[in-house]
């Protein structure tokens, strides 16, 4: 399991995962993952991102790949 955060303080509170990565998540990129959790991610960002960043997830994780927010 990995995990994108943006907060440099919070990377010590990543323990069990498997690669961490400190970015953005709105410039993230990655081809594949098995599953996406956007957890205490959208609600932080402008509609617009919150929005784009789920549609650059979709192709790149098969079902299911879900968050709360539904167009």
């Amino acid at each position: 399991m990995d995990a994108v955060e943006a907060y440099g303080p919070n990377l010590r509170l990543l323990n069990g995962y498997r690669k961490f990565f400190r970015a953005d998540i709105r410039g993230f990129r990655y081809d594949r993952y098995d599953l996406i959790i956007f957890g205490d991610v959208l609600e932080h960002l402008s509609v617009e991102d919150a929005q784009t960043v789920p549609d650059y997830a979709w192709p790149r994780c098969p079902p299911p790949c879900t968050t709360p927010w539904r167009r």
